[in-house]
């Protein structure tokens, strides 16, 4: 692994919207012709709102294949199950083992049911806020709040602050063989992006 282990560190305020991540492996033709009645059971009661249909925030349908969505009773937790991959998304995300159980225990029913050949992707996504209005931060530089390794652009004084849109991607290979270790991987690139996003002074970014 290309990561060093670093200590856990806990936010006062979470800037987390949503965390996502998506276990993807061939395709199984059974979720093309029939219900996923036996995943359903699987999965337990916690999950009792079903719908084969997706929205967008304005409560617009979106197509998107043959899923299925199964919610938690406040929606706050969507478990997604399509013909080649099974997702979770949390929108009240407070740490990674809880997290992490509930990917595992979504492998486990998609495992038990379908019987994937193999997981040949492991995506996680985190969607952070970081609103300096909200975090009485007006005023001070992006340069005093995140990490320099995290900045690119925002952190030249001259244009900074004139940014409105950064785009940007880092591709690490993580030497893992899947599924058996994607769960350490994932943790230690966690554990290691907690340290790059935070500062000794200010205390935003992604929450443990």
């Amino acid at each position: 692994m290309p990561f060093p282990k670093s200590d856990r560190v806990e936010f006062e305020r979470n800037p987390i919207k949503e965390v996502i991540c998506q276990l993807k492996f061939p395709a199984v033709l059974r979720l093309k012709s029939e219900v996923p009645v036996a995943f359903q059971g699987a999965i337990g009661e916690d999950y009792p709102d079903y719908s084969d249909q997706h929205h967008d925030q304005d409560g617009n349908v979106i197509q998107i294949g043959i899923n299925h969505f199964f919610r938690t009773k406040d929606s706050q937790r969507t478990l997604s199950l399509g013909t080649d991959f099974v997702a979770l998304s949390e929108k009240s995300y407070s740490r990674w083992e809880i997290f992490a159980a509930e990917v595992q225990r979504a492998q486990q029913a998609v495992d038990e049911v379908y019987h994937p050949a193999y997981y040949n992707r492991v995506g996680l996504r985190y969607v952070d806020v970081i609103d300096r209005s909200d975090l009485g931060l007006d005023g001070v530089a992006w340069g005093e709040i995140l990490n320099p390794s995290m900045l690119g652009f925002l952190g030249v004084p001259t244009i900074g602050e004139d940014i409105r849109q950064a785009l940007s991607m880092t591709s690490i290979s993580l030497g893992a063989e899947l599924p058996g270790e994607w769960l350490q991987c994932v943790t230690d690139f966690l554990e290691v992006t907690r340290r790059i996003i935070a500062t000794s002074s200010i205390l935003i970014g992604s929450q443990g």
